[in-house]
């Protein structure tokens, strides 16, 4: 029979492949038993298969059983205090009394140790949910980081790559994306944001609801977007650029699909360099800022991608012997 005690074991063997044909059929029953069963196991799955680090001095076992217990599920568990046990003293003197007291009493009060979480893709895609139900969806190449402060005192993470947020409203608790220098501060909505940091800019796009964007944390240097508006900043020479758009082209990435409308060649090769994990030099300047429109889809090859390009620009490619595109007039 499964109770709370054990479901949480029964979940880890499942997903290490160790459940006995047995523990798969109480398993299975406990997954049909209730739908909120199985919106936390797809939960756990889904951070089961991240790529995770958990930079703390906690064993990982001990941190991953706390990330279960604490993190999942939408619970508060608040543990009893221990009784502390009662000394008789006999003849220790008063001193030898205090200081034990002080001992003991630093132990009491000292801070819960901070554990810091980070999610990492490579060449995939992950999707994943933060401990207040938030669904973040990463791009190739993304990092996002967070400590165990998590929902309680803050709802605070770092982000480098690109990513689709859904967040969670929260009034009493703002949702804050730290992007280097600059920052994403909202309270509940869904939005895209790509800031990879081989890339000189930082592009964010408002699907519902509204977001602040600030630089170097500063108020006075905010601005903030309604939906289907898309925030473009060169972290170069801090310019920002506000403009109406179709939110939805933002997510296209979702389905495997990139569609550029009168963008730079520079940028769109640029984006291209970073899904196909390449680096694409172009050597004439003229030629980088040629426009161009259109879209591919990420199950074409890197080299059918640029014969297609050259159809509408007169371009030729090489490659270098350390992975490096070059590009120039054919």
């Amino acid at each position: 029979m499964i109770n709370n005690n054990n479901i949480d074991q029964l979940i880890s063997r499942v997903l290490s492949n160790k459940a006995t044909q047995e523990e798969k059929d109480l398993f299975d029953k406990w997954l049909k038993a209730d739908s909120a069963h199985l919106s936390e196991f797809a939960k756990l799955k889904s951070y089961w298969n991240s790529r995770v680090d958990y930079t703390c001095e906690t064993p990982v076992d001990e941190a991953f059983e706390r990330f279960k217990n604490n993190r999942l599920r939408n619970e508060e568990k608040h543990d009893k205090p221990k009784k502390q046990p009662y000394f008789l003293w006999g003849f220790v003197s008063m001193a030898a009394a205090i200081a034990l007291l002080l001992v003991i009493a630093g132990k009491l009060f000292m801070p819960a140790q901070l554990e810091k979480y980070s999610f990492s893709t490579q060449n995939q895609r992950d999707t994943l949910y933060l401990p207040d139900s938030t669904m973040v969806v990463l791009n190739k190449f993304s990092r996002m980081e967070y400590t165990s402060n998590y929902n309680k005192k803050e709802r605070h993470i770092k982000f480098v790559g690109e990513g689709y947020f859904d967040v969670r409203r929260n009034p009493a608790s703002p949702f804050v994306v730290e992007m280097g220098k600059s920052r994403i501060t909202v309270l509940g909505t869904a939005f895209n944001i790509r800031a990879y940091r081989q890339e000189d800019f930082i592009r964010t796009t408002l699907i519902r609801g509204a977001i602040r964007f600030n630089i170097d944390h500063e108020d006075d240097d905010q601005v903030t977007l309604r939906p289907n508006q898309e925030l473009y900043y060169n972290k170069k020479n801090q310019e920002i650029s506000l403009k109406c758009v179709d939110a939805s082209f933002a997510l296209l990435w979702m389905k495997n699909v990139y569609r550029y409308d009168a963008a730079s060649l520079q940028y769109l090769l640029n984006d291209i360099g970073t899904i196909y994990g390449k680096k694409i030099c172009i050597t004439n300047q003229e030629l980088a800022n040629t426009i161009i429109s259109g879209s591919f889809h990420e199950k074409q090859s890197l080299n059918e991608i640029l014969t297609i390009i050259s159809r509408s620009v007169p371009i030729k490619w090489s490659m270098e012997h350390n992975d490096t595109i070059l590009i120039d007039y054919n």
